[in-house]
């Protein structure tokens, strides 16, 4: 009886897994050579609120993050709350991603990298 006790919970506590690095913006600035990340945000368009709510709170650090030229590659990793994952039932994956760095010219400028869940991954 205690042990279907258990896989009851288990089973009513469905954990869902939420991509923590899809959709992800990531604005550049500076010249080729000379390029840093001023931002990285999530687009946060999934359907469900709750979802938003959490990836709203998720924060970003990208290795490295300055002196960047055009064939680089920096990787971002999400650093999320576990309480807060708990909280909402969601079992973050996709903490790290490896992207290119592309579009610095000899001019300053500011650059978007937009990574889709849907485009490969490096």
């Amino acid at each position: 009886m205690l042990i279907l006790f258990f896989v009851g919970a288990i089973l009513y506590r469905k954990t869902s897994q939420i991509n923590l690095t899809a959709d992800l913006v990531i604005e550049i600035q500076g010249t080729d050579g000379h390029g840093e990340i001023v931002s990285i945000s999530n687009q946060q368009n999934q359907a469900d609120p709750i979802r938003n709510i959490y990836l709203s709170q998720i924060e970003y650090e990208a290795f490295p993050d300055s002196s960047l030229k055009n064939g680089q590659s920096v990787v971002v990793e999400a650093i999320d709350d576990m309480e807060l994952s708990r909280k909402y039932q969601l079992y973050p994956v996709e903490r790290k991603r490896t992207f290119i760095i592309d579009g610095l010219n000899d001019q300053d400028q500011i650059i978007q990298i937009v990574l889709s869940e849907s485009s490969d991954k490096e």
